[in-house]
């Protein structure tokens, strides 16, 4: 009995811990001649990948979760627009987001948010 009792406090340490519900506070992004700002709202740490909507839909990517595209909890980065992968001729801007999380005991990245963000014609 305490076996099956262990196992399924494990289980359930395993499960919470894969579907982590997401805290209060979003990440939100604008955008002008200096930019794209994305701002996290999180406490922890986010990672990001902003990418026009055009570009989006015909690469392959995967979500990682190194230092270069991460903003730490509740700051903003700021990226030039040349910076971006491929935004010339774009008319929407995809941010791509997600944090860091514990599944089967390695480190991985969060399921993928994202909202997009309109470029105006004047950048």
């Amino acid at each position: 009995m305490k076996a099956l009792a262990v196992t399924a406090l494990l289980m359930c340490l395993v499960a919470c811990d894969a579907t982590e519900a997401l805290e209060a506070g979003t990440v939100t992004a604008t955008i002008s001649a200096e930019g794209v700002e994305l701002n996290n709202g999180l406490a922890r740490s986010v990672h990001v990948f902003p990418v026009g909507a055009n570009t989006a839909a015909v690469i392959n990517w995967a979500p990682n979760i190194t230092n270069e595209n991460a903003i730490a909890g509740r700051s903003s980065r700021t990226y030039a627009l040349e910076d971006l992968y491929s935004i010339e001729g774009e008319e929407v801007l995809i941010v791509y987001w997600w944090y860091a999380v514990h599944r089967n005991g390695k480190l991985g990245p969060s399921d993928v948010q994202s909202f997009e963000l309109s470029i105006p014609d004047d950048l």
